[in-house]
């Protein structure tokens, strides 16, 4: 399992200013990160990794779904929000399941 540290953070899902977002989309990388290492454990396969969080956590999951460029299974966001620019899915990640 791939594993990182980084310091706390913390962000609210009523206002997301710079700092906020610079720190979004820096968890964001590492997990990025979490996906092409765990990758390589099935051959390079990303459509069979699901990422999940809660709370800010999700929020980190579904930022992920909405940045990379990788196929994955799902993504599982509990007691979590949307990051107010990402409303709109792209089309190309329509069908991939997500459990909110």
């Amino acid at each position: 399992m791939y594993r990182f540290a980084q310091r706390e953070q913390g962000w609210n899902s009523t206002l997301i200013d710079k700092e906020q977002q610079k720190q979004l989309d820096e968890s964001t990388k590492h997990l990025e990160k979490a996906i092409i290492y765990e990758s390589r454990y099935y051959g390079n396969d990303t459509s069979r990794i699901v990422i999940g969080g809660f709370c800010q956590g999700g929020c980190v999951a579904y930022n992920t779904f909405m940045k990379t460029k990788h196929k994955i299974a799902g993504v599982v966001a509990m007691a979590s929000w949307v990051p107010p620019y990402a409303k709109k899915i792209p089309e190309d990640k329509k069908k991939i399941p997500i459990l909110a």
